[in-house]
C-alpha cells in the first residue's frame, strides 16, 4: 500500500499549473495565504495546486476542487499588504486522495498520477490518431510539406 504525504493545498481560480512549468500568481484568500506560508515554513516549499471547478466560488469546499492537480515547489514569495505573489514550479501531476480541512487552510494527501508515457502502445496509437486528424484537416486543399509533423 502506497504511503500518502499530506501537504497544504491552494485551490486555483482560472489558472492551471503544469509539471515543468514556472508560473507566478497572486494569493489573497486567507486559507490560501496560510497554505502558502505553511508550505514555505514547514514543508520545504512543497504545495499542492488544484483548479477550482467554478471560479466564482469564494470559499471552496473539497467538492468544488478538481481531484487532479500538480505537486509544486514555491520558488519565491513577495508579500504586498494583504496579498502575496508567489512563483511556483510544477513538479509532477498528482491525484488527491483525502482532504483534511481545518479552519486555517486545506491540507490533502495525494498519490502520483499515473501517466501515459509515449513508449506505450496506447500512447503511440493516440499519437497516430491525432496526427492523422491534424493532417486530414490541415492538408485539405493545400499542398504542404507533411514533414512538418514528423
Amino acid at each position: 500500500m502506497p504511503s500518502y504525504t499530506e501537504l497544504p493545498l491552494i485551490p486555483l481560480r482560472g489558472l492551471t499549473v503544469f509539471p515543468t512549468t514556472t508560473l507566478n500568481f497572486d494569493v489573497g484568500r486567507k486559507k490560501s495565504l496560510y497554505a502558502a506560508t505553511a508550505s514555505v515554513k514547514s514543508f520545504g516549499g512543497k504545495i499542492l495546486l488544484c483548479r477550482q471547478k467554478d471560479v466564482d466560488v469564494s470559499n471552496p469546499t473539497p467538492d468544488d476542487i478538481f481531484e487532479v492537480g500538480v505537486l509544486a515547489r514555491i520558488v519565491q514569495v513577495a508579500t504586498n499588504g494583504d496579498t502575496m505573489r508567489i512563483i511556483v514550479e510544477g513538479l509532477k501531476r498528482i491525484k488527491i486522495k483525502t482532504y483534511s480541512e481545518n479552519s486555517n487552510a486545506f491540507f490533502a494527501t495525494y498519490e502520483p498520477f499515473k501517466e501515459i508515457h509515449p513508449r506505450t502502445i496506447e500512447a503511440k496509437a493516440y499519437q497516430r490518431l491525432c496526427l492523422n486528424l491534424v493532417e486530414e484537416h490541415y492538408f485539405v486543399g493545400e499542398k504542404s510539406n507533411k514533414e512538418v509533423f514528423n
